[in-house]
């Protein structure tokens, strides 16, 4: 990370209302390096073209906010959540417009845990998300419900807002 990414992410974490959690920077500059090398994984063998942008990085994450803030202040909530990269890279693709097509969440107190995500691609191929992560079920803090001529519709993520931030 350089020294300016460090700055802009600092000014960013701040701006969020998520510097308390994010206080080592570089430890941040990783885990969003990490969900970036997920991401590319995640889209091999996926078609050009089914995903708006098939490259992640720090300085993508970055430029996003400048353009679209709410879509990293959303992944930083999860991040915040302490989700993993598997559903860091679902909620990402998410937010550049691929669709929750379906959402499978199997739970057994004191047994298990599992999360099923399948988003529709720009192409109307599938692409499916697991998690058996108890800290990846945040993400149904952040997603959007609502009803569509009376039909469930999960439309996104978004981030929460949970009181006054610097920006209100």
């Amino acid at each position: 990370m350089t020294p300016e990414q460090r700055i802009q992410l600092g000014e960013i974490v701040s701006e969020v209302n998520l510097a308390r959690i994010f206080r080592d920077l570089d430890d941040l500059g990783r885990r969003i390096e990490a969900f970036a090398a997920h991401y590319a994984k995640k889209l091999k063998g996926v078609d050009k073209g089914a995903v708006p942008s098939s490259l992640v990085s720090l300085e993508r994450v970055l430029a996003e906010y400048r353009s679209n803030p709410y879509r990293v202040e959303a992944l930083l909530q999860a991040m915040a959540f302490g989700c993993t990269p598997e559903m860091l890279a679902m909620i990402w693709m998410s937010e550049l417009g691929c669709a929750i097509q379906r959402l499978t969440l199997d739970y057994v107190r004191h047994d298990h845990v599992a999360l099923d995500v399948e988003l529709r691609l720009l192409d109307a191929s599938t692409l499916h998300f697991h998690s058996t992560e108890v800290w990846d079920l945040a993400v149904l803090r952040l997603v959007g419900l609502a009803k569509s001529n009376e039909a469930p519709d999960m439309s996104g993520f978004y981030p929460m807002r949970t009181g006054a931030t610097p920006r209100d």
